[in-house]
């Protein structure tokens, strides 16, 4: 009997175990809520008919942003009452992942009216039952889920222009079929009231969260209007004119206008914008302005990086015979016309490997680390091996630096032909590369800090090393990300191949490069640019280095082309682990070097 009891308790066990198991490898932290009301209690508020094809678009621009569809919440019509509503809205708070993102969605009627009590205009969203869901309550019930979540996006399509309709409204022609989405049981006078130039003075959603303590690098607030504006319901099958156009613009309409490697909130808003203004040329129909409010700089979908179907280029290594003295690259690298970069394929021939022999380190009498420089596709920071530990007290002066960092050399070989069709604007790479750097800094939460220094801002070429002491409010996964003066490839210096254990603790001050591996600037001159970043989570190096890995280099890189700026910043700002918090710090920063 006891042999039973004891199998029994077991397999409760183990099953126990395997429940928790199970659980862990479905969390995902990353969620929608999405509402949508079509028909409402009363034929008074006006049926809006085509909320149905809001909700399917809303659902697809969730699962671009890499929300399963098994966390995604939907409210419809009698379901979407104020009290079910606001339920939601708690639950939803209460179940969001630490470190995640959201997405929250609306489409029906908006609503505004007049509040005796505070003598102020309100607006809000309509429920199913006719009652106003406040932006003041809305923003009370969402507190705790912009407290702990990485990012929430949130759009109403919507509208709270109630002054601005006639009640003998009526559609006309050719786009007959258009609702205007706003419906208020307020008297005439207190619309009339609510619909003044003075009503500019009424904060909406994003003004209301903000002063309960969420943070605009974290929020996004996407209104298909402005205040005193319509927007519309086009009917079924198509559904609100601004969801259809920022559905479009989302899953792959926008244009990369900066060409950074991916499309920003505010990029998406433009290509949107464009969309309304040609649906509704007017002059009886005027366009309504999409909104947004927030992280205009936000990355909602990350953009899919092209397969290869040619060979990388692969760097090599030159040797060093005198390593006391270091190798002129710059005499062995054809000179780069100062030109816009046109979108190429990779090219398809890998540069051939000099022949070398192995390094003799013993040679070294410097008692600083000589230099094994790079010959690659792309600038590659010389590595300094050492034969003694580097005495990096020589640099003594301590002083933070704002965005700007380092560099190597580069020699490319050129594409047979380039791209039939470049659906992106030509941009210098300069520009473009800065413009990489920034987006995925954009990304960054200001919860995390970080806490760099720069023993010198400046340094001369063939003489002066980095050093960096690095601090981080959290403990995380520290990476520093190169672009070299000569903007040709971004490259990973940390971790690398020679010093792999990139964890920092909280508070704890750490020196980069250590002993194991230094770098000394080799020119160009001109500025160099660093991204350091310290994530909550680590990220997979193998997804990069299947761009850019060279067996003979201690740096994983990627080119500083479309393709290769769109690798490094998915690379950088992915979601990483199921269910991982997607919190991250960034600060940018720069070296000037000199001869």
């Amino acid at each position: 009997m006891k042999h039973f009891r004891i199998f029994i308790l077991i397999n409760l066990l183990i099953h126990s175990i395997c429940l928790v198991c199970a659980q862990n490898v479905e969390k995902n932290n990353r969620a929608a809520l999405i509402i949508g009301i079509s028909e409402y209690d009363s034929p008074e508020a006006p049926s809006l008919p085509g909320v149905p094809a809001d909700i399917i678009s809303a659902q697809k621009i969730a699962m671009a942003m890499g929300i399963p569809e098994k966390n995604i919440t939907l409210l419809r019509n009698q379901d979407a009452t104020k009290i079910n509503i606001m339920n939601a809205f708690k639950d939803f708070s209460a179940q969001a992942a630490d470190g995640g993102r959201v997405f929250i969605y609306y489409s029906g009627h908006g609503t505004r009216g007049y509040d005796p009590t505070t003598k102020n205009c309100y607006e809000g969203l309509l429920s199913y039952d006719r009652q106003a869901i406040t932006h003041d309550e809305i923003a009370l019930v969402t507190k705790k889920l912009n407290d702990q979540v990485d990012k929430s996006i949130v759009m109403f399509d919507a509208c709270h222009s109630g002054g601005v309709i006639n009640s003998s409204f009526q559609t006309r022609g050719a786009l007959s079929k258009l609702t205007p989405k706003f419906y208020s049981k307020s008297s005439s006078n207190d619309l009339a009231a609510c619909s003044m130039p003075s009503n500019f003075k009424t904060r909406g959603l994003f003004d209301k969260s903000s002063r309960l303590g969420a943070l605009e690098e974290n929020l996004v607030f996407i209104s298909a209007a402005r205040p005193d504006e319509i927007s519309y319901d086009e009917g079924a099958n198509k559904g609100g004119i601004a969801t259809q156009a920022i559905r479009d613009c989302l899953l792959g309409s926008a244009k990369d206008l900066n060409a950074s490697g991916s499309v920003s909130i505010d990029e998406i808003q433009s290509c949107s914008q464009d969309i309304v203004n040609a649906k509704l040329p007017g002059p009886i129909y005027l366009p309504s302005h999409i909104t947004v409010r927030g992280n205009r700089n936000l990355i909602p979908v990350l953009a899919s990086p092209k397969p290869i179907t040619t060979a990388l280029p692969i760097p090599s290594f030159s040797s060093v015979t005198s390593p006391s003295k270091p190798t002129d690259l710059a005499q062995n690298l054809p000179e780069q016309p100062n030109k816009p970069e046109l979108v190429k394929p990779i090219a398809s021939t890998p540069l051939p490997l000099p022949p070398s022999k192995p390094v003799d380190l013993t040679q070294s009498q410097s008692n600083k680390p000589d230099p094994v420089q790079a010959q690659a596709i792309s600038s590659v920071p010389a590595l300094a091996v050492p034969s003694k530990p580097v005495e990096l007290a020589q640099n003594t002066s301590s002083q933070n630096l704002q965005p700007e960092p380092l560099k190597p050399s580069v020699n490319q070989t050129e594409p047979a032909k380039p791209v039939a069709q470049i659906s992106n604007p030509v941009v210098e790479a300069p520009l473009a590369s800065i413009a990489t750097l920034k987006d995925i800094e954009a990304q960054r939460n200001p919860t995390r800090k970080l806490d760099i220094q720069l023993a010198k801002k400046i340094l001369k070429i063939n003489k002066d090393y980095l050093d960096l002491k690095i601090k981080s409010s959290h403990t995380g996964y520290l990476y520093l990300v190169l672009l070299g003066s000569d903007n040709n490839s971004f490259y990973v210096l940390y971790p690398n191949k020679l010093d792999g254990n990139n964890r920092i603790e909280a508070n704890k001050q750490i020196n980069l490069p250590n002993p194991s591996w230094q770098i000394k600037v080799a020119g160009p001159v001109g500025t160099d640019y660093i991204l350091a970043i310290v994530s909550d989570n680590p990220r997979d190096l193998n997804a990069l280095g299947a761009i850019g890995n060279d067996p003979n280099s201690p740096y994983t890189y990627t080119l500083n082309n479309l393709q290769g700026r769109s690798t490094l910043i998915n690379y950088l700002t992915g979601k990483g682990p199921e269910g991982s918090s997607e919190k991250f710090s960034a600060q940018i920063l720069s070296v000037q070097e000199v001869q």
